[in-house]
This record gives structure tokens, sequence and C-alpha cells, in this order.
């Protein structure tokens, strides 16, 4: 952690899991990356049931809801939840575990039959799986106080108006009220609005001892991180190729970040139906264009988003009269709106090396499913009025259930290879130049059951390096391609180059002692000037070293990360 190439991810909890699954591999004697998908699968499918109880703790099944209708929307919920497309990212690849396991463990901790004790046992378990949990911290707080609210309602759910709407139907008709009957009627209203405020107040002093253990928690976590210096990632660490959008400043972060976040709010509340930039594992640089101006179209999609939002908040605020004060609907706005803040690292406030990301997107998925639940199950009910209803309702459920496990099954089995992995980030993200080079890695190891192809690596190496000509790892590609090719001179040229790069000085500078210990013992090569041109690649090395010295005495401290490559390239030369 304390390590100037550490990106201060602290997962304790995932890394144990994730030896724990090895483990077993080892104990029945099974191929480790099958057991540690399986053990994925199987948190997914128990979020997936958390998810379904924490549907019915938040919307209670009412006098006027059967049975029937309530188990049909709890399946609902779980269908969605469980075939979100999203999700695969997540399942598929183990190194994802941390955000399945911190949603998991913050889940538990909603449950409010659990002592508080035993709550921030398992809040901090989240903590400890992905440092990502601690955007959970406000959806925690308010799932416990919509709970407490609804407690008050006798009848449980917000969907239960139907004796109010006769009333004041029956008021219409009648005859013009009085003006003391209105008086009244005023008195009424502020004594409800009054009412609904002590009641959220009452359910935060109700909750207070969790409140206050798990903020006290939060606080202590966060400190601890501040302390030990793992909360920032070194700047030099995080690359455009990886997020192109990382340095930007002022206005020109805001407008970037507002459409990188609304891209996230789309990937969750779209369902896999509509996605804004498609489905890839990667999205680097020039896969989504910056925003330069305003007069860019895709600003459109934030502000429609900030519509929707405040038409939500208008909405559930407001009384079945317009009148009143609606508590329990602006509880349950709060609620939902803290569930999506998990996107809170994606919102451009915080400094962070994700860019686009599925699994960013897995905690938000938890109110997406419910409000499209809460959307649909009232037009499930309209049905239920007829007599081919319960046909109806299930076969509308099977052919949704269909389609997204179409959708799932297919992007799974991209996640199967790496080579139908890329070519659909190459889909989605035709000028990554990431995405390019991974590419040119499998066409030139002959891996995956691949055939080694030299034209189609140096295609996708020469496209990312027109995308992007400061990505520094191509130069090692290119000499590895320019070796196999025989073409020796260009590859002295890229191997040094290589030794320059910090995310490849490693390999390349193995490679580069090999093939000059070689070179410089061949008689012929030396009758050939070799070490004319070993002396001009050592110079051109100690001469990057020396410019990156000089910038690096400017500092007051060495400590900051950018002499990360002096310091490898001196030990190693």
């Amino acid at each position: 952690m304390n390590s100037p190439s550490s990106h201060k991810s602290y997962r304790p909890v995932t890394v144990l899991s994730l030896r724990v699954g090895y483990y077993i591999a080892d104990l029945v004697d099974m191929n480790g990356l099958f057991i540690q998908r399986l053990l994925n699968i199987i948190l997914h499918a128990v979020l997936v049931q958390m998810v379904a109880r924490l549907y019915a703790c938040l919307f209670k099944r009412s006098t006027c809801t059967s049975t029937h209708q309530h188990t049909l929307e709890t399946t609902l919920v779980k269908v969605l939840f469980m075939l979100h497309p999203t999700h695969i990212e997540s399942v598929v690849n183990i190194a994802n575990r941390a955000h399945l396991l911190s949603l998991l463990f913050c889940l538990m901790a909603c449950d409010l039959e659990m002592s508080a004790v035993l709550v921030g046992f398992v809040y901090l378990l989240g903590l400890l799986s992905c440092e990502t949990a601690v955007f959970l911290f406000p959806a925690v707080c308010f799932t416990w106080v919509y709970i407490d609210f609804c407690k008050f309602d006798d009848n449980g759910d917000g969907d239960d108006g139907d004796g109010d709407d006769a009333k004041e139907e029956d008021a219409k008709d009648g005859d013009k009220k009085e003006d003391d009957k209105e008086d009244a009627d005023r008195h009424a209203d502020k004594e409800e609005q009054v009412g609904d405020l002590y009641k959220i107040k009452h359910c935060i002093q109700k909750r207070l001892p969790r409140l206050v253990l798990i903020t006290i928690i939060t606080f202590h976590y966060l400190y601890t991180r501040h302390r030990l210096d793992w909360i920032h990632i070194p700047p030099e660490l995080i690359r455009p190729a990886e997020n192109p959008f990382y340095t930007f400043d002022g206005m020109n972060r805001v407008w970037n970040y507002a459409l990188v976040l609304s891209i996230h709010v789309v990937k969750s509340l779209g369902m896999g139906l509509v996605d804004l930039v498609g489905f890839s594992h990667e999205y680097g640089f020039d896969c989504v264009r910056r925003i330069e101006s305003l007069q860019d179209g895709r600003l459109w999609i934030p502000v429609l988003l900030v519509v929707f939002v405040l038409y939500l908040l208008f909405e559930c605020c407001q009384g079945r009269d317009n009148k009143r004060f609606n508590g329990k609907g602006f509880v349950l706005l709060l609620t939902f709106s803290a569930w999506m803040a998990s996107l809170f690292p994606v919102s451009g406030f915080i400094r962070v090396g994700t860019f686009i990301a599925d699994r960013i997107v897995t905690a938000s998925t938890v109110p997406s499913a419910i409000l499209w639940t809460r959307i649909l199950s009232p037009h499930l009910r309209a049905a239920g009025s007829r007599k081919s209803s319960t046909v109806m309702k299930y076969s509308m459920l099977v052919l949704l259930s269909a389609f997204l496990w179409i959708k799932v099954q297919r992007r799974s089995a991209e996640w199967m290879a790496p080579k139908s992995l890329l070519e659909s980030s190459l889909r989605a993200c035709p000028r990554s130049a990431k995405s390019h080079l991974e590419m040119s890695k499998v066409y030139s190891s002959g891996l995956f059951d691949t055939p080694i192809d030299l034209d189609k690596t140096s295609h996708h190496l020469e496209t990312a390096q027109e995308i992007d000509a400061d990505f520094c790892d191509l130069h090692y590609q290119f000499a590895l391609l320019y070796f196999k090719q025989n073409k020796f001179l260009e590859f002295e040229e890229r191997v040094t180059l290589g030794v320059l790069c910090q995310f490849t000085m490693q390999g390349a500078h193995s490679l580069f002692q090999q093939y000059w210990s070689h070179v410089l013992n061949d008689p012929m090569q030396l009758a050939n000037g070799a070490k004319e041109r070993y002396t001009v690649q050592i110079n051109i090395i100690q001469d990057a070293i020396q410019r990156e010295k000089e910038m690096m005495s400017k500092k007051e401290s060495g400590e900051d990360g950018e002499g990360i490559a002096i310091d490898i390239a001196n030990e190693e030369l």
C-alpha cells in the first residue's frame, strides 16, 4: 500500500475470500478460476434474495394487495436485479468480487432485526471488502429511516390511497365548502405536515445509536486511510489511455464528468435496454469524446436527468391533494438518491482512476430494480381484474426474463475468452487505444486458440499509436513485433523507449539486456557498428534520466511518485 506504484485499494476481506477460493479448488482438485466464478455466482444469488427482502421491507403488503400480487412483485424485482447486464463484469471477473462483497455487507447492515453491534461489524466488513463501500453509508442510513417511517403507516406501503381518493371525489361533487370548513381543512393540513416531520425526527432518534456507530466507523476508516496516505492514487499511475478526463479542471471538468456520471446513471436505470456507450471492459482514451463547448448536444443528457430528478422530487413531496407535504414520499426519494450516490466516485468531485466501468454501477442497480418494479407493478395489478390476468402477468414476466437472459448469456460468453471480450470492446469503443494494444497481444502471442498474425498485430498497434501517440506501453509491444519481423534497427529504438516507460520498464529492460549482451558478443555485429548503436541507445536513456532528475530537483520532495521511473532506471542501468 505504501509503494509508489500502489493504487491504494485496501481490500483484505476480498483478498481473503480469493485465497479461500483457491484453497477450496486445491482441496477438491478443480480449476481455480471455475471455483472462483462459482463463488461469485453464489454471492450474486444471495444478493438477489437480499434485494427482494429489502423490497419487502420497503413496500410491505397492504390489505388491498393480494399475497399473489405481492409475490409477483418480489419475483419481478429479483428478475430485474439478477439479470441486470452490468453485473456481468462483477460476477465473471473474479477481481471484481470486491463490489459484490461490499454490497452484500451493506445490505446486511440495512436489516433492522440485527443488533447495532452486529450491524457495525458487517458494515466494517463492507468497507474492508471495497473502499467504494464508504459511498453506501448514506444509503444504509436512509434505508433505516424509511423502513421505520413505514411502520407509522397502518397499510404499510404508499399505494393505499383508494379511500382518500374516494372521499376527495365525493367532496368535489358536493356543495361549495363553507369558510369555517376551509379553515378546518387548512388546520388539518398543517397538523399532517407537522406529523410527517415528527415521524422523520422520531425515526432518526430511534435509530440514533446505529447512525452514530456507523458514522464513527466511517470517519475512523477515512481518517486511518488519510493518515497512512492510502487515499490518493499517485497521479502518474493514471494515464489518458485509462482515464482521459482525469487531469481536467474547472468548468471543463464539470461538463465532462456530468456526461460520465450520466452514462453510469443510464447504465443503471436502462437495465441493458438503453446504454449510451455500449458494453466494454475498457473505456479509455478517445472512447468518449471530450465536451469542449456548451454547444455539444450531449450536454442535454445530464440536463434531462436533472429535470427528471426535480420532477420526482416534486411528485414525491406533494400529497394527494397537491397541498400537503408527503413526508413518506420525500424520505423514499432521499433513500433512492442515497443508493444512487454510490456513483459518486465517477462524479468528478474526487480524482479516481476509474473512468467508465460496469462494476461501478453494481450498487446503484438496487434502487433501479426496485424503481422499475414499482413502475410496472400497477400495470400488472390492473391486469388482475380480468380472469386471464394470471397468464398475462406471467407471460410478460417470462418474456422480459427471456430477453434479459439472452442478453446476459451473450455478454457472459464474450467474457469467456480474451479475443471475444476485446472484440466487444472495440465494437463499443472503436478508438480505444488500450483495447487495440491488448488485441495486438492476442494476435502476437498465438494463445487463446488464436493463430499468430503479425499483420493484424501491426494494424492494431499502429491504430493505437494514431489514437494516442503518448501511450508509452506501445513501445515495448512494437519492439516485440519488430523482433519477430527481424527489423532489428527499429527494434533497438523501440526497446529503448520501452525501458523509459515505467509501465513496461521491467520487461523492456530484461529484453534490452538480453539483446545487447548477445549482439555485443557477436564479432559480425560489432563489425556492423553494434557498439556505436548501443552507445547511442544508452545515451538516450541517460539523457532521459538526467532530464527527469532536473525536474525532480525542483520539487521539495522526491516522494511524490514522479521519480519511480528514475529510481528503477538508475538501479537497472
